[in-house]
């Protein structure tokens, strides 16, 4: 569990919620006469506003349950859903989002393709691919039969390879098969939307860590240091001498390969999709590392000999240059060690909770902290091509954050 100071902070900026708002302050609902004391709760009352929305293709009521208590609740909704915040479809017509379209047809290299897998030539990471999925459904779903894992692992397996055939200019990467792991849970057994979905992510979200080279995704790490400069420097001093990679992992899946618990996961990708940009990653990477600061500073007492035990009553350590360098190694590993037993602790009770007041932290500092005017390598390292900054651009134009 968090510090009380680092629960504070969080907590500080936690907006309204209107789920948890006390049932007798609403009165009647809006659908029907029907008193909401009793039968008729909270979570009715979002369901039938999501269904309305649904009905109506109100984006922006999506858009905003999207980012409350409990996301967008369950996988019916997130199948639907989805797919319309991140311009893919309507979920009325099912017409491809003009914009999107457009944008299509200015890819030269990459464009969609729905093709029958067996048509197509292997792609030449397919081996790598079949070696993940013999590892993956660890943790979720529970309870299945040997039978069920390896009906999933083979689904798993069609999906990814079918993305990639479709598109082999695309290089897989580990960590992509948690993602489709995902998909493929969430649109259950709508294998053909979980590719339509699988594939604009890849080339509309995920390219960038899908090319030849790594370069481009450690150019985007370099931003959560731009970041914690901004909004916490003492945070920034302990993490400025770590190689970028120590935040890889969780980027580039999307932290599905490092938050264990499957509702949690989809209630990061609730927010994620809502802003339909990548770059609320970096955001939610840095807010997770702000959020359980103090321990992570706790967890170097054990590690390092401080004078008092406490390296928080050792500010002249962490601006102590040769002191961070030289434990730069012990630091990568306590903030490693801190965030996957604070994000996977079995034994907190309250850590979906946890999980929603860092996602509201990382929507906090993007409206504070808009990365093209805030963090000083967007311009120097991001290339035009990257789709951050494509995303960004499109969405800039269109709603202000």
């Amino acid at each position: 569990m968090p510090t009380t100071t680092a629960t504070a902070t969080a907590t500080a900026v936690l907006q309204p919620e209107w789920v948890k708002m006390d049932i007798n302050d609403i009165g009647n609902s809006i659908f029907n006469e029907k008193s909401l004391i009793s039968d008729y709760n909270n979570e009715d009352l979002k369901k039938d506003t999501l269904k309305l929305a649904i009905k109506q293709n109100n984006k922006e009521i999506m858009y905003q349950l999207s980012q409350t208590r409990e996301g967008l609740i369950n996988n019916e909704f997130r199948s639907k859903i989805w797919p319309v915040l991140l311009g893919i479809e309507s979920p009325v017509n099912t017409k491809l989002n003009k914009s999107i379209e457009k944008d299509e047809e200015d890819e030269n290299e990459y464009t969609k393709s729905n093709k029958d897998i067996n048509s197509l030539s292997p792609h030449k990471d397919e081996d790598q691919v079949k070696k993940d999925i013999d590892r993956s459904f660890i943790n979720y779903p529970k309870d299945i039969t040997k039978i069920e894992l390896e009906s999933l692992r083979l689904k798993l397996n069609n999906l990814i390879v079918k993305v990639l055939r479709n598109n082999p200019k695309l290089n897989y990467y580990q960590g992509y098969h948690d993602i489709a792991t995902i998909i493929l849970l969430v649109f259950e057994n709508d294998e053909e939307s979980a590719f339509k979905f699988l594939q604009h992510l890849s080339l509309f979200h995920l390219r960038d860590h899908m090319l030849p080279s790594i370069e481009s995704t450690i150019d985007q790490l370099h931003l959560i240091y731009d970041l914690i400069e901004k909004t916490d420097p003492l945070m920034f001093n302990l993490i400025k001498f770590l190689d970028p990679s120590f935040s890889i992992s969780f980027i580039i899946s999307m932290f599905s390969h490092n938050i264990e618990k499957f509702d949690e996961i989809l209630l990061v990708w609730d927010f994620i999709f809502s802003e339909n940009s990548m770059i609320l990653l970096i955001y939610i990477f840095s807010s997770i590392l702000i959020y359980y600061k103090f321990e992570i500073l706790n967890d170097l007492n054990e590690f390092l000999d401080l004078d008092n035990n406490n390296i928080t009553n050792n500010d002249n350590k962490l601006n102590d240059l040769n002191f961070l360098e030289n434990n730069k190694d012990l630091i990568h590993c306590s903030i490693k060690n801190t965030i996957n037993n604070n994000l996977n602790n079995n034994k907190n009770l309250d850590s979906k909770s946890e999980i929603f007041a860092i996602l509201q932290l990382s929507i906090n500092y993007l409206n504070k902290y808009p990365p093209i005017e805030n963090l000083k390598n967007f311009n120097k390292l991001i290339s035009n091509y990257s789709k951050i900054e494509k995303i960004r651009r499109i969405k800039n134009k269109t709603r202000k954050l």
